[in-house]
């Protein structure tokens, strides 16, 4: 299984991430996403927060009606993070918001060093299943 980070800036969309559409995402690229995982982060404020919103497996692909975007990916099912999981003071987290291009990247894939430490974050209370 591959991952991969989708990250929401309600700013540049135009609705903030509890407005969005659960366990979807759309992108530009035209990616093999089906049963990879995807994590959702979300920037907001200035100076930016960033929180770990929810993680999920892709079921579904195919081609977005939103403006700007060609391809979308939904999940059936996946962990939203109750509270969100705040991610700036974390000590692995700089390192990995560079690897990603500080999120200017688009929908990209995860190397593997930061992979176990977004998993070790499903252990934590903050998790509920939908």
């Amino acid at each position: 299984m591959k991952h991969f980070v989708s990250y929401h800036n309600a700013e540049v969309m135009g609705y903030t991430f509890e407005e969005a559409t659960a366990y979807s995402v759309v992108t530009r690229k035209h990616l093999d996403l089906k049963g990879q995982r995807i994590w959702s982060i979300s920037g907001e404020g200035q100076p930016r927060s960033y929180f770990l919103r929810e993680t999920w497996i892709v079921d579904d692909t195919g081609p977005s009606d939103q403006a700007g975007f060609s391809h979308y990916a939904r999940g059936s099912s996946g962990f939203r993070f109750n509270p969100p999981v705040p991610l700036k003071q974390l000590s692995w987290f700089r390192a990995f918001r560079e690897s990603q291009g500080n999120f200017g990247l688009g929908l990209n894939r995860i190397k593997d060093e930061f992979v176990g430490e977004l998993e070790a974050l499903l252990g934590s209370k903050h998790t509920e299943e939908k």
